[in-house]
Parts: C-alpha cells; structure tokens; sequence
C-alpha cells in the first residue's frame, strides 16, 4: 500500500512514524514523543551550486536526543497527481544513486546540485520550484521520516524577479496582559529562567516578529513572457507547540497573533519544566524558532 504523504511547499511534509504513534485525540501543538518541529534553512532559497545551513529542531520528551540523517530526493513527483514529493523517497536506502547525502546531525550544509527543472515537478503558487531533503530521525527504537522542501532561487530565468527570499524573524515569546489587568505592557518570556506557573493557568502569549519578516515578491498569473508580474506580500504564519496543556488558538498570524497556552491536562510533576515552542513559517520555505521554558509548580 502506498502511503500518502502531507505536503506543503516549503514546509515540514511528515511521511511515516514507526512505533509508538497510535490514535490520539491531542492536538498537533502537544509534544510528547519524538517530534520533527521545524526545519530553518539559512538562506533559504538558493541557486545551483550555492550552500544553505540546514538546522532542524526535534524532540523526544523523556527519551534520548534524536538522530537525524540529511539526504536530498532527486526522484521527480509522478505526473499528474499533484504530489510535491515522490512517495518512493521514504523507502529509498541511504546510498541510492537517487539520494544525495548531506550529513548527520542536529545541523548539515546542504548544497544545491545542477537539476534539470522538470525533474522538480511543477512551480506551486509562489512561482517556487524546491529540492525535497528527506530527514530520518531515530531515537530508542523509534524512527520518524519527514521532508522539507529547500527553495531553488531561479531568477536567473526571469529577469527582474527580486532577490532570493529570507526567513522570517521571531525575535520574542511575551506575556500578553488582559485587559483587566491593570498592566499595560507586554512581558518577554526570559530565555535563561523559566517562568512559574500551575495548574489550570491560561497564560496569554504573543510571538513577536520583526517587521521586515513579510516581504514582497512577484507572481506571474501567466505566460512569464507575455504577461506582467504581480507583487504580493507573502503570509507569516505562527505554529505553537507545548509538552503541557493545550492552545486556545494553534496557529497565530501578523493580523491575529494571541492564542494562551490553557494548562488543564498533560501537567508534569511539580518543579519541572515545560518546553515551549513558537514556529514561524513564511510562503515560500523560509522559518525561525524560538524556544522558552516554564517551570510548572
């Protein structure tokens, strides 16, 4: 049976978990086995021959610190079925001449090799056209693979197209006051002690992002050579993780940023942590981290 994978350009595609994954009624923000969080490129949009930092964020709360192999998947998506990624790269063993290595370990230097662009399938609606770099994260016995698609900058073929595109930056995780509070600022989560908290406690929470995070680029809507391009602002999007609680909103944007973090289930024992995770994920593969801890009382 051929397993369907969930795709999106640019960002994390989960392909298979083995052991330990059964049915679940918990949220996607909840973190309580080995988890594959994000993956930051930097830069995250590169041409032919030219390197990216790869650095990806797992976890495996109470078990060991993950595993993580780097291979790029030159096999093309099928034609016709709309598929990002060729579901044959999951099983392809480490050494297949459709595989290239890039490394082991927690980060990797990826460099882009020389493709033909028809070997990438079909260019999604920001005109991008990504090298699909599958993981495999290992850990006591479990194994997970996932994919993240690296962006090929191919404005050497348009010419005016902008400069390659940049991750997006949080630069904070902050306490948001209610408004009967009586405060009227906002308080940043210290990145060195972590924050008090309890049981039943809703703690309203803002990740903050610079201002140039969401930049202008350029889509055609049709024939790139008789046809004028179109400017968009692209869509920065925040994803909430948490090894406690849940969240009253999942997922946070620039228009709508707060969601709480309602910590009424999955508590830990008193005078232990709880990791916080915010993930921000632009259009075209670009992402940033931030990580705080809580210490649950």
């Amino acid at each position: 049976m051929r397993r369907a994978l969930l795709t999106c350009r640019g960002l994390l595609v989960l392909a298979l978990a083995v052991a330990g994954c059964g049915n679940s009624f918990d949220p996607a923000s909840f973190v309580d086995k080995l988890r594959l969080l994000a993956v930051e490129a930097e830069p995250p949009e590169i041409p032919f021959g030219a390197t990216s930092m790869l650095a990806a964020t797992a976890t495996n709360p109470g078990g060991s610190t993950p595993t993580v192999t780097w291979d790029a998947c030159l096999l093309p998506p099928p034609p016709g079925t709309g598929e990002t990624v060729n579901q044959d790269c999951v099983s392809l063993p480490e050494g297949d001449p459709m595989l290239i290595a890039f490394g082991s370990g927690d980060r990797v230097t990826a460099t882009m090799p020389m493709l033909d662009l028809t070997q990438v399938g079909l260019p999604d609606q920001t005109n991008g056209v990504y090298l699909p770099v599958r993981l495999k994260l290992e850990a006591d016995g479990n194994t997970l693979t996932a994919f993240y698609s690296l962006r090929i900058y191919v404005g050497f073929l348009l010419p005016g197209t902008p400069p390659a595109n940049q991750n997006p930056t949080l630069t904070d995780i902050v306490t948001v006051p209610a408004e009967d509070a009586g405060a009227s600022e906002e308080t940043p989560l210290d990145p060195t002690t972590p924050a008090p908290v309890h049981a039943n406690d809703e703690i309203d929470l803002r990740a903050l992002l610079t201002g140039d995070s969401q930049e202008t680029y350029q889509v055609y809507d049709g024939n790139p050579a008789t046809t004028m391009p179109r400017s968009v602002t692209e869509t920065v999007k925040v994803s909430w993780f948490a090894t406690a609680g849940h969240f009253t909103n999942d997922v946070t944007g620039v228009d709508k940023p707060d969601t709480a973090l309602v910590l009424d289930k999955h508590l830990p024992a008193s005078g232990s942590t709880i990791d916080l995770w915010a993930v921000a994920r632009d259009e075209r593969g670009g992402s940033d981290v931030i990580h705080r801890t809580l210490l649950f009382q």
